[in-house]
């Protein structure tokens, strides 16, 4: 029954039908509480109530009414109150999600027992760690062995991740913890996790440098995390992930060079041209969307238009705020800076080319970066 435009709330006389053992109704528009009737039906091993808009609280003896359950999904909808703690009665339980509601409180810290456990989400809800174990329930969940993907992003966790995250099994491919109060550095340990193929740290107040033995990760093919405190140069070793199809730093307060090694990852073409239209927003203080484009215009074609001989015009205002004065220095400073941005602006043109053929190489783009730096901040 998913996938449909059902409305109103769910008949409690479903409750009847008790040797049920799949119940599947996401994506329509039911909305109210669950009929308490529901979670009588003890036979049930699959129950998907995604992408609705029922509210109300889960009982918290859903482990004992659901003793049989392998998946439980209950994301995107407007639940409240706390995670059932009796969850880990369902030893068989593979998948939970409960992603996308409004549940407060803790996370559970006795899900370890769940040796079958493969994905489970609870982002996108008011979830805190406790005062007093901080992130244990993270070593908890270690001991399940069959783990592959592990989604806490978006919630009120906060503390240091703790080093017990190395423990977790290399069957893990997935690990978003975003959109946190996390703190401390990222755990050394967690480049042991070789399985991952996506690792997703961002918007916290993470500090200290990402780990040299990132490069050990080399399945990862999504690498998220920006808009932290990291510090220090991109590790060389990053050009050993050369299975890397996303790469998302900014935000951050990194320094150094751009590593020539991120040129063996040739994955990253797949993005090139979203990579030169965000050249071409940062150096141009404009928007795809702008409005100050014609209507067969785009920031593409408005900066090839402009380009070598009007950059000034069309650069972000800021980046040359500090400029002035009619002496040899400024003049000097000017002059390196306008050179600085029709070298960067033409790689957003030559990433965003129409015709995927005509974009740039990202190992071309990377070595351009350095020859660039090296023109730009020579004495």
């Amino acid at each position: 029954m998913s996938v449909n435009y059902f409305q109103g709330t769910i008949p409690s006389e479903l409750g009847r039908l008790l040797n049920l053992t799949y119940l599947q109704i996401s994506e329509n528009n039911l909305s109210g509480v669950v009929p308490p009737s529901i979670y009588n039906i003890s036979s049930l091993r699959h129950l998907d109530f995604t992408y609705n808009q029922f509210d109300g609280k889960i009982p918290q003896d859903i482990g004992f009414t659901f003793p049989n359950l392998l998946g439980l999904y209950l994301g995107g909808n407007q639940f409240t109150g706390h995670l059932p703690i009796s969850l880990s009665n369902a030893s068989g339980l593979q998948e939970f999600n409960f992603a996308e509601n409004n549940f407060t409180g803790t996370m559970l810290t006795n899900l370890g027992s769940l040796k079958d456990l493969v994905r489970l989400t609870v982002a996108g809800n008011q979830l805190e760690t406790d005062k007093a174990e901080g992130f244990s329930f993270l070593t908890s969940l270690t001991n399940c062995s069959n783990l592959q993907a592990l989604n806490i992003a978006a919630n009120r966790f906060q503390g240091e991740l703790p080093a017990s995250i190395a423990n977790f099994s290399t069957a893990l491919q997935q690990l978003i913890v975003g959109e946190n109060p996390i703190s401390g550095s990222i755990p050394e340990g967690i480049t042991s996790l070789i399985g991952l193929t996506r690792l997703v740290i961002t918007i916290s107040t993470i500090t200290g440098e990402i780990p040299e033995s990132i490069g050990t990760l080399e399945r990862l093919e999504d690498l998220r995390m920006y808009d932290n405190r990291i510090s220090g140069a991109i590790p060389e070793t990053i050009g050993n992930i050369t299975q890397l199809g996303q790469l998302y730093l900014f935000g951050n307060n990194l320094s150094g060079n751009i590593p020539p090694s991120l040129g063996n990852c040739k994955r990253l073409e797949g993005d090139v041209y979203s990579f030169g239209i965000l050249l071409l927003e940062m150096f141009t203080g404009r928007k795809p969307t702008d409005m100050a484009f014609e209507d067969s215009q785009n920031i593409h074609q408005f900066t090839k238009a402009a380009l070598p001989e009007r950059v000034m015009e069309i650069a972000e205002p800021s980046l040359f705020s500090e400029v002035g004065g009619e002496d040899d220095d400024n003049k000097t400073r000017e002059g390196k800076i306008k050179d600085c941005l029709v070298a960067m602006l033409k790689i957003g043109v030559s990433c965003s080319m129409e015709a995927p053929g005509e974009r740039m190489d990202m190992r071309d783009v990377v070595a351009e970066f350095c020859r660039i730096r090296t023109k730009t901040f020579r004495h």
